[in-house]
């Protein structure tokens, strides 16, 4: 709920159904700066209000270096 003063104003949940794929090729579509797209990724899943399927609950990010 919003608030307008001293009124609560109802907002309309939104629900996006989409994979972890999608994300990355919108964000990766955004910027090539991987240090940028897993900064966003992690601000999404930190905001709670991701949910995941029974196929990718294990998921865990991790930001550190890898070198190839």
């Amino acid at each position: 709920m919003k608030t307008s003063g001293n009124k609560y104003i109802k907002t309309k949940v939104t629900t996006i159904r989409t994979d972890l794929m999608e994300i990355l090729q919108a964000l990766t579509s955004q910027t090539k700066d991987d240090a940028k797209v897993m900064e966003t990724l992690g601000n999404i899943f930190s905001s709670y209000r991701v949910r995941f399927g029974p196929t990718l609950a294990p998921i865990r990010l991790s930001t550190r270096k890898v070198k190839c």
